[in-house]
């Protein structure tokens, strides 16, 4: 319940492999650091987050974004 009104989430090389659904849930959320971990994909629900401004992946494993990103009309940095 905590992480729902957090605004950074820091997963900085912490060895996240992929994101749960509930990701939308966290409705406060603007900056998200998934830099350096092997994520191979995005759930749908990335696109819930509306307050989301910034979307760090490098050496993220992803392939392909979900059509939801479209969504992120605040993202300032991809």
């Amino acid at each position: 319940e905590q992480l729902l009104n957090e605004t950074r989430l820091d997963c900085y090389r912490s060895g996240v492999t992929e994101l749960p659904e509930a990701i939308g849930c966290m409705r406060k959320l603007e900056w998200l650091n998934l830099n350096f971990n092997p994520v191979d994909h995005l759930p749908k629900s990335i696109g819930e987050l509306s307050r989301l401004e910034s979307l760090q992946l490098s050496e993220a494993k992803l392939t392909r974004l979900p059509e939801s990103i479209g969504q992120l009309k605040r993202l300032l940095f991809l």
